[in-house]
């Protein structure tokens, strides 16, 4: 269609955040890119200027990488998240926290919820060998990852905490140097030097926590994350489809038990007992229990078939 003009949307990180729990619910086999983190691994840095353009740029990223998904970018999530006035996105926000996909009703997204969900049922399918390769390889990523995260954000704080002590000192040898006659001047050039080398250190702070390895870092962890959903939501379908095996299993033993006590009924039936128990017999008689039990099972034939084509769908996206 043809391109409308530029318009402007304000949008808070909140709101970032429901636009990607959307697109994980609705997309469940998709690998949804993660945000940036939300605070700053720095004392006292969540506000500052540096910061919040760290967290802007990854918050563009995210669009950008959302925008250029063959499914993601098509969800009429997005289009309401980048053309809905503040009102507007409001409401819908509300009106989405009511209803939830199918998977939200039967896995919270998270891996505890799974795992609660997993002692439910007792026989595990084997996975085809791709999926537990790609099993393999989430939990060793998801592993080399936060190690490597947590060491990095470690090391940036002592670099920080540095700073901070040689911020201290500086202004202390600058004093000092007030009360000193001979070692005045070599004290002066003592705290200049100081503060440059502080200097130095928080550049080099900001630029590894800014534009260096954390945002990598982080972004790789989001993504392990990811990962590592989109395998429990393909599980949690699996786990429905075995259910809905289960139901329809029952369902039709019911109604075979139910066919296989027919002929003894039926001779009951024609001699009709008298007194207090023919009354109970005829109470409790149900002329449609046939179609009742044949109604039952035609369901569970039908949660069977919906059940397995989303089990199978998200192990082909996957």
């Amino acid at each position: 269609r043809p391109l409308e003009p530029d318009f402007l949307v304000r949008r808070r990180y909140r709101d970032f955040v429901w636009l990607r729990d959307q697109l994980c619910l609705g997309y469940p086999a998709a690998i949804v890119p993660p945000l940036p983190p939300v605070d700053s691994p720095l004392k006292d840095d969540r506000f500052s200027a540096r910061f919040i353009a760290q967290r802007r740029a990854g918050l563009e990223l995210f669009l950008r990488r959302v925008a250029r998904h063959g499914a993601l970018s098509r969800s009429k999530e997005l289009r309401t998240f980048l053309e809905a006035k503040v009102w507007e996105l409001t409401t819908v926000k509300n009106a989405s926290t009511s209803t939830s996909s199918w998977y939200a009703r039967i896995f919270a997204g998270t891996e505890a919820s799974f795992r609660a969900l997993q002692r439910s049922f007792v026989a595990r399918v084997p996975d085809e060998e791709e999926i537990e390769s790609l099993r393999a390889f989430a939990r060793e990523y998801t592993s080399v990852v936060s190690l490597a995260a947590a060491r990095h954000d470690d090391s940036v704080r002592t670099l920080r905490d540095m700073c901070a002590d040689l911020g201290q000192l500086g202004p202390s040898l600058d004093l000092l140097a007030q009360t000193e006659g001979e070692l005045s001047l070599p004290l002066m050039h003592f705290a200049t030097a100081l503060d440059r080398v502080r200097e130095l250190h928080e550049a080099h702070v900001q630029a590894e926590h800014v534009s260096g390895l954390s945002a990598r870092l982080a972004f790789n962890s989001g993504t392990a994350a990811s990962l590592r959903e989109v395998l429990a939501n393909r599980d949690a379908a699996l786990i429905a489809y075995q259910r809905a095996a289960a139901a329809l299993d029952g369902r039709s033993a019911d109604r075979q038990r139910w066919q296989a006590q027919q002929p003894a009924l039926g001779a009951a039936a024609a001699a009709p007992r008298a007194g207090v128990l023919g009354h109970l017999g005829a109470l409790f008689h149900d002329p449609k229990r046939g179609d009742k039990m044949a109604a039952k099972v035609a369901d569970a034939e039908r949660e069977l078939a919906t059940a397995s084509a989303r089990w199978k769908s998200a192990s082909e996206s996957i």
